[in-house]
């Protein structure tokens, strides 16, 4: 069991997930197998738990056994465990030490066939199984660590772009950059396709929705940077008041936990592939809600991401050098950008 729970925090994240995109996902067809997933920490410390998860699945999830850098896990003194249906499960302490910015490998070995897995679609790290690579991750959702110094913890809570949808190694999203940048702590709760104000069966329940686990109740966390909208607008045409009275919500939920609560503006879109996704009435919304972000006052701080990376010639589309492939997300000098720009003082 943890014990003095303010004295754990997290050190690495990864937002629960129902589904992949992919019908041909090797993780949907685990049985009697051990799947191996790498994780890169982001506070160092001597002992850890392990945030296991089955929140997505309606049947039970049965870990025969468990390792971390070849370290057993436990539950309860156990080595095996059955997490029920919608549920976490943490781990016992495991005595090991994890230097800040390291990565550690952990394997999960499922005796049964495993109905329905809590995933995380883009995890950026291939987990390994069998002859079998994935860039998901399954029924693990967070590492938490002992530390005995109060330090900031920022939670990057958004949609693809936090994610790190559009980069070409494991390690450039923004928030690697950032932390490489800067050595503050920080936990990613990005997840692809993800809304402020809707559910989908692939891109996780709403962010309005899933705040309170991914966000407020991270352990340890004192900021979060709140990267989310583009979606409502691209896929729903959600209008600027609808997403401004979401983030209102944010910032309301934040505060009374008091944590500071950062906003990022909506990034440039002109030029993607997504049929009907940019529309020059979208766009109008998009600069609204950008121009509420960096004047009202609401947010604690605001990240300008739109101004780092947006064409300065045809300010609705990204700038060249900076755009992926896709040119909604941007590439690994994008993400770059992105770090070096972000004010270090807001999360003093």
């Amino acid at each position: 069991m943890i014990h003095a729970l303010l004295l754990w925090v997290a050190t690495w994240t990864a937002s629960p997930q129902s589904l992949t995109l992919d019908p041909n996902e090797p993780l949907l067809k685990i049985e009697d197998q051990t799947v191996r997933e790498r994780v890169r920490v982001s506070i160092g410390g001597e002992r850890m738990c392990i945030r296991f998860t089955n929140e997505s699945s309606s049947e039970p999830l049965e870990i025969g056994a468990a390792t971390v850098n070849a370290h057993a896990i436990m539950f309860g003194g156990k080595s095996s465990v059955t997490i029920p249906p919608g549920a976490p499960m943490i781990s016992d302490p495991v005595d090991m030490h994890i230097d800040a910015g390291s990565e550690i490998e952990i394997s999960i070995y499922f005796p049964k066939r495993v109905v329905n897995p809590t995933l995380h679609w883009l995890a950026l790290k291939r987990a390994v199984i069998s002859n079998n690579e994935s860039h998901s991750s399954i029924a693990i959702s967070a590492v938490y660590v002992e530390t005995k110094r109060r330090q900031p913890l920022i939670v990057a809570f958004g949609d693809s772009l936090t994610d790190g949808d559009g980069i070409s190694d494991k390690d450039h999203n923004w928030t690697s950059d950032f932390f490489r940048r800067a050595h503050i702590a920080i936990v990613n709760e990005g997840i692809v396709g993800n809304r402020l104000l809707a559910d989908g069966p692939s891109f996780g329940i709403s962010a309005l929705a899933r705040f309170e686990r991914d966000a407020l109740s991270v352990p340890g966390v004192t900021h979060i940077v709140v990267e989310e909208g583009l979606n409502d607008i691209g896929m729903d045409g959600r209008s600027a008041d609808e997403i401004i009275v979401a983030y209102q919500q944010l910032i309301l939920r934040a505060h009374e936990h008091g944590i500071k609560i950062i906003g990022v503006t909506i990034t440039p879109f002109e030029g993607t592939r997504m049929k009907g996704y940019y529309t020059d009435e979208k766009d109008a919304t998009r600069q609204t809600i950008n121009k509420w972000i960096r004047t009202s006052g609401a947010f604690d701080g605001v990240i300008d991401f739109d101004a780092v990376v947006r064409d300065p010639d045809h300010p609705s589309q990204l700038r060249p050098a900076f755009a992926s492939k896709d040119h909604l997300h941007p590439n690994d000098s994008g993400y770059q950008a992105i770090a070096n720009a972000i004010d270090l003082a807001l999360f003093r």
